[in-house]
């Protein structure tokens, strides 16, 4: 029997980690992509160089079919009064297995209204971790809501879990996006800094203290990078709130320092991580990238697969 699979990407920033895996689901199974939200074309990209270009070159390169869904905007305005529009353009009973890039859904990206239109039709759905925040439980309350079975990290996230009936929903499968690192040189080019909260409108959802000038030199970046002989640089997230806010940009607040140079989109962050004397972050995923060494992953999505058919 031929195993298709939809592929749901949603957000980047979200799902860039585990894209790697496409490839090879193309290569053994059908793979149709449906970019939403974020990931639709049809949405504008918050940051100075449109990452999403080469995801979109490679489903055309390898999936059978490449769907663009609503974007954010649209999913705002439709999904209320109509609540499978989502779904509209898609043949939920074509396919298998549907994979969500997310599995922090929020019902305005849409991902929900597809897991409700899929388990109609006892289809499995499994969702991607979403990030470095496993431990506050939120996974529980999105089973069987949501998706039916969840990536995450690692054996430690599914132990968090090991007294409740959630651990059986779960499957431990690293980040893919960080497997190719062997292949990278240390070369101790640059100190780098990863934010995350950079507006004060941002670090209070967040509940992180907000990364500004002040705090740049309140953890003395600057000594170490006189320590080091090295320049400093200082990665942003590329965000929607980033379009037509009011506060300075970073980078022009802390342009007076002659060694710092501030980025968002970087075509290759394995690189960038390589590169690095040392990384000074906030709590985000990429900041495993120098301390994690490639995981030996089961192939989880084969196994689902074929307990579904």
């Amino acid at each position: 029997m031929p195993k298709n699979i939809l592929f749901v990407a949603s957000v980047y920033r979200v799902g860039e980690k585990v894209y790697p895996i496409l490839e090879r689901l193309a290569s053994l199974y059908t793979v149709d992509v449906l970019l939403l939200c974020q990931m639709s074309p049809k949405a504008p990209w918050a940051g100075d160089m449109d990452l999403r270009q080469s995801f979109y070159t490679l489903c055309q390169e390898i999936c059978r079919n490449v769907i663009i869904g609503a974007s954010q905007s649209e999913l705002n305005v439709k999904i209320n009064r109509t609540p499978d529009y989502v779904c509209q353009n898609l043949n939920i009973k074509d396919y298998n297995l549907v994979i969500l890039d997310d599995n922090l859904c929020r019902r305005q990206r849409g991902t929900a209204c597809i897991y409700k239109a899929a388990r109609k039709i006892k289809i499995p759905v499994i969702a991607c971790s979403h990030g470095n925040r496993e431990f506050d439980g939120y996974i529980s309350n999105f089973i069987g809501k949501a998706y039916d079975y969840s990536f995450v990290l690692g054996k430690k996230e599914v132990d968090r879990f090991s007294t409740t009936q959630t651990r059986k929903y779960l499957y431990p499968a690293g980040i893919p996006s960080n497997d190719c690192l062997k292949n990278y040189k240390r070369r101790n080019k640059h100190i780098l800094v990863i934010t995350n909260g950079v507006t004060k409108k941002l670090s209070v959802k967040l509940v992180l203290d907000r990364f500004c000038e002040q705090t740049f030199l309140d953890i003395g970046i600057l000594d170490l990078a006189d320590k080091f002989g090295c320049p400093i640089i200082i990665k942003e997230k590329s965000r929607y709130h980033r379009k037509g806010k009011l506060e300075l940009p970073l980078e022009q607040k802390l342009q007076k320092y002659s060694n710092v140079k501030c980025v968002m989109d970087i075509a290759n962050d394995n690189q960038l991580i390589a590169d690095s004397v040392c990384v000074i972050s906030t709590p985000s995923t990429i900041s495993f990238k120098p301390c994690l060494p490639p995981l030996k992953r089961p192939s989880e999505v084969t196994t689902i697969l074929q307990s579904a058919s």
